[in-house]
């Protein structure tokens, strides 16, 4: 598990949509083949096209992010994959906010980290895939079959890549004034802030949809 971000964490300070703190994760396992490094830019890239092993973990830190460009760099050795066979290797990516909206005055953090830690979560994504992958199927199939059956695949496809869009441009959040879950909208909680709720009246209909398939 490699992990990055910026020195000062200056948590909600940031008045844009760039926002500037949090850590980003990069997680994988360790089946003997992998090698792993949060290095230089160029001394791993040339690593990897030399074939040869990288270099060991950067240790000149903290530094400004122009000082020799820093990478988290995974790399497999697939030995020899014959004609036909597959070979399948998977990467965890994740970002930790830490803290995602001010409501109010109250920073309230992203909803799982009431129940785990990340290291948990990201740990858990990772050696549970198979069984998330398979829930996800089951739903996205009942979903899709239920599309299906009211405005034909045409009417399918469209509603369910827009189920997609609405569900992904939301952040859930935990309220610690009363202990319970909160949505926002991703387009005003980016940098902390609470601009529009436009969007919300379109989102509604699907949100209550969804709650039927749960």
């Amino acid at each position: 598990m490699m992990r990055i971000g910026t020195e000062a964490q200056d948590y909600l300070g940031q008045g844009s949509d760039r926002i500037n703190w949090g850590y980003f994760y990069v997680v994988v396992e360790d089946d003997g083949s992998v090698n792993t490094t949060m290095g230089y830019s160029t001394t791993v890239r040339s690593a990897f096209m030399q074939g040869k092993g990288f270099p060991q973990d950067d240790r000149s830190l903290p530094r400004p992010c122009s000082d020799n460009w820093p990478v988290l760099a995974v790399k497999w050795n697939l030995g020899v994959v014959e004609h036909g066979s597959v070979v399948s290797k998977r990467i965890t990516l994740g970002y930790d906010q830490v803290y995602s909206i001010r409501y109010f005055g109250t920073a309230m953090p992203p909803y799982w980290t009431s129940m785990n830690m990340t290291t948990h979560m990201l740990t858990y994504a990772t050696v549970l895939y198979d069984s998330f992958r398979a829930n996800c199927d089951q739903l996205d199939d009942l979903f899709v079959k239920d599309l299906t059956s009211k405005g034909g695949p045409y009417y399918a496809t469209i509603a369910a890549l827009a189920w997609r869009q609405t569900v992904g441009a939301t952040i859930q959040v935990y309220n610690n004034l009363t202990g319970g879950q909160w949505m926002f909208m991703k387009e005003i909680s980016s940098d902390g802030d609470i601009n529009t709720v436009s969007c919300c009246d379109i989102d509604i209909s699907y949100f209550i949809l969804l709650r039927v398939f749960h």
